[in-house]
């Protein structure tokens, strides 16, 4: 049990010292899902997750909270991401039927982060992974206030395993996909 605890509170101190930018006046919360699989010393796995999507105002940090329910194991996994690359792709100003202004906006960006997963196995003990990870992904604000976004990400990653799993090699490579729909708080700014 005290392992346990140890390696989740270095896995999310690990996560804790990955930082965003995004609106820095706002905070963002919504749904994230993704899947992908990883590769462990020879042996492959595919996961699916489904969880919680954080960013907190003036705290630059996507954070995300994952359940991931699956065959011979059961998860949690926790994520931090900092953006060093968020630009814009595409910005059109747009007028719809009822004469709305607004603009269009679709982003990019290519970040840094860190994840950690405990995985408690049916039969055996829990594994544990930590290891940093590189969104590449677009965002797009679906509405006319800026309120409402849509993300999709490529995520790899590397990491370290510890677990029941004996590969050999603590060394765990993974690349995954997450989609995430969020709803950003007004800033209080006249919005």
């Amino acid at each position: 049990m005290k392992k346990t605890v140890l390696m989740m509170a270095i896995g999310l101190a690990v996560c804790a010292a990955a930082f965003a930018q995004y609106p820095k006046d706002r905070t963002g919360i919504g749904i994230i899902g993704g899947g992908g699989g990883g590769y462990l010393g020879g042996v492959g796995s595919g996961y699916g997750d489904v969880g919680l999507s954080l960013k907190l105002k003036n705290f630059p940090v996507f954070w995300g909270v994952f359940v991931q329910p699956a065959v011979g194991f059961t998860g949690l996994r926790v994520t931090g991401d900092f953006y060093f690359l968020n630009e814009n792709m595409v910005s059109n100003t747009m007028t719809d039927g009822d004469g709305y202004t607004y603009d269009l906006n679709i982003d990019w960006f290519i970040g840094v982060g860190a994840f950690t997963n405990i995985l408690f196995w049916s039969g055996g003990s829990p594994g544990f992974a930590v290891g940093g990870r590189v969104p590449l992904g677009l965002s797009w604000r679906i509405d006319r206030m800026g309120r409402f976004e849509l993300a999709l990400a490529v995520v790899p990653g590397l990491g370290t395993y510890i677990g029941h799993l004996d590969s050999g090699t603590p060394l765990y490579f993974t690349v995954g996909g997450e989609l995430a729909i969020r709803h950003w708080f007004a800033s209080g700014k006249g919005e």
